[in-house]
Order: structure tokens, then C-alpha cells, then sequence
């Protein structure tokens, strides 16, 4: 989790990192299109997956953060959300694939998926790690596919300048954990030292681990 940008990761899950393909709309602007094609992924995903008429789905499989051109951006989310509720659904089911990407996207769209009025359950599929596993903490209920994992770690970034330039960012960097830490904690009961021992040594928890830890 990256403040303000993306490629958070730490050194040993960097080969987590996947760019999913972006869907192009053809009558409207660029960045438009770039809009829309990623909505429409994040609401119209493989066939095999469906939804009841009563519940929406929403698939983050790609990295937490836009650039523009890929990953998930906060106004990727609120977009879907509005068309799953403008479609008339009134439960959630978040789907997730993701290696993680920024901190404040993830917190932005944490915050948005906790305030959807309605049941909220998350899937994890594959893999939720970095900033996505906290924003799969902002549903009600959250399941753990076989052999899907979870990983946990400080925030990073990187800094230019002089001494106080670094010691701005530490700050900074600290204040995420903090943010983070006070959603792990809170939703899964785990003492906050515990949760930044995990985060200190990006931990990643397999299924019957991830049941466990809450």
C-alpha cells in the first residue's frame, strides 16, 4: 500500500502484480472510454460468475489505484456501485483478485463499499493482499475461496529531498499503518500489535490462516 501512487508492494510480492485488460467504449472521450470500459469490467466479469436478481457484484481483479490506463480507481468503484444500485439491487457481493496498489484508493473505496446500504459479502477468489485486504474487510461477511490467500504489510514510498523530506514521508508512511491498522483491528477483534506485527513482516495467511486471524 502505497501512499498516493501505485506499486506498494514490497519487495516479495511484487511478482503479485497483474494488469488486467482495459475495454474501450467507442462513441464517447478518451477518458470517458477508459470510464466506462473499466466499469463495465468491473461489473461484467468472466460468465461462469453470476448474481441473484436481489444482489450485484462487483469484481476488483486488477490492482487498487488508477493510472489512467489500468488498475482500479475510486471513481471506478463509486461508478459501478451506482449502476449495481441504479439496476435496482439491494445486496452486495465483492469479488476479489488483487495484488493491492494505494493506500488512499483503498481507503476511498473501503469507505465506499462500507456504505452501501445493504448486505455486503466478499469473496476472496484468488488473492487479497496489500490494500485489498482491508477493503475486503467493509462487508458484512467475507469468505475465503480453497487455496485463495491474504497479505498484509506496512505502507510504503518513496521520498525525494533533503532530511526533513524523509522525515516527512516516515510520518506520513506511520499515519497509513495507523489507518490500517485501526480497520484489521476493528473488524477482526486482533489486538493492534498484533495486526502491525503481520503488517512488520508481510505476513501472507493461506485460507485456513485467513479463517482463523478473523
Amino acid at each position: 500500500r502505497r501512499p498516493g501512487g501505485r506499486g506498494s508492494e514490497t519487495t516479495s510480492a511484487l511478482f503479485w502484480r497483474w494488469h488486467g485488460p482495459i475495454l474501450a467504449a467507442a462513441d464517447v472521450s478518451t477518458d470517458r472510454a477508459r470510464l466506462l470500459g473499466k466499469v463495465n469490467r468491473l461489473l461484467h466479469p468472466p460468465p461462469q460468475a453470476r448474481a441473484s436478481s436481489s444482489t450485484g457484484t462487483l469484481y476488483l481483479y486488477d490492482a487498487i489505484g488508477s493510472d489512467g490506463m489500468t488498475g482500479i480507481g475510486e471513481r471506478d468503484v463509486v461508478e459501478a456501485l451506482a449502476q449495481l444500485r441504479s439496476a435496482g439491487h439491494s445486496d452486495l457481493e465483492v469479488r476479489v483478485s488483487s495484488p493491492g496498489g494505494s493506500v488512499f484508493a483503498g481507503l476511498a473505496i473501503y469507505r465506499a463499499i462500507s456504505e452501501w446500504k445493504g448486505k455486503k459479502t466478499c469473496m476472496v477468489d484468488s488473492l487479497a493482499a496489500s490494500a485489498a485486504s482491508f477493503i475486503m474487510l467493509a462487508c458484512d461477511k467475507v469468505l475465503i475461496a480453497p487455496q485463495a490467500m491474504v497479505m498484509v504489510h506496512e505502507a510504503a514510498g518513496i521520498a525525494i529531498g533533503n532530511a526533513a523530506d524523509m522525515e516527512a514521508t516516515a510520518a506520513l508512511l506511520r499515519k497509513a499503518n495507523d489507518s490500517i491498522v485501526g480497520i484489521y483491528s476493528t473488524r477482526t477483534q486482533m489486538e493492534p500489535d498484533q495486526a502491525r506485527a503481520y503488517m512488520a513482516a508481510a505476513t501472507g495467511f493461506n485460507d485456513p490462516e485467513a479463517v482463523r486471524g478473523g
